[in-house]
């Protein structure tokens, strides 16, 4: 039974157990109510603190950034162990591409410190100022930015590698 306890039309006397009565539709529920609905994102989205979206883009930044070289290093690495079986003198020149994954983790890294220096103490009463609302928004897509493209530089390894010929 869902009973709206505020409204006189629910009064828990004139209920029964199974019957549950509604709230009757007014005039200022019309369309304008999705009209509000719509941009409830927005004020969600300006109620979130500028520290927070700068938080989540550093995260994102380092975590996926790692995440893609883990990945371009488990490829890599694994192909790099068949390629020694066929041929064992070829194993030393192949390790370049292990560390060029380990060099997408290590800018991640660097672009999530950089990001972090951007940080400035705001006072209370601006922290929802627009210049401070910009500034979260720019470390957040920046974040993004870099930990997905470092995330698409792992996935990248599989397609440059090329069969092992072991006769040559």
């Amino acid at each position: 039974v869902c009973v709206d306890q505020g409204h006189p039309l629910n009064e828990p006397s004139n209920l029964r157990e199974t019957e549950t009565r509604r709230i009757p539709k007014t005039d200022s529920m019309s369309s304008s109510t999705m009209v509000g609905a719509s941009s409830s994102w927005s004020r969600a989205m300006l109620q979130i603190s500028p520290y927070t979206f700068s938080a989540v883009g550093i995260a994102i930044a380092i975590g996926v950034s790692v995440l893609g070289a883990a990945w371009g290093i488990y490829i890599t690495g694994s192909s790099l162990i068949g390629a020694a079986i066929k041929a064992p003198r070829i194993t030393s020149k192949n390790l370049i591409s292990v560390i060029f994954c380990e060099a997408v983790a290590i800018y991640g890294v660097i672009v999530a410190i950089i990001l972090q220096t951007k940080l400035e103490s705001v006072p209370a009463s601006n922290i929802y100022a627009p210049e401070s609302l910009r500034a979260g928004y720019a470390i957040f897509a920046s974040g993004i930015i870099v930990g997905f493209a470092n995330l698409v530089c792992g996935f990248v390894p599989p397609f440059t590698q090329f069969p092992v010929n072991a006769t040559s």
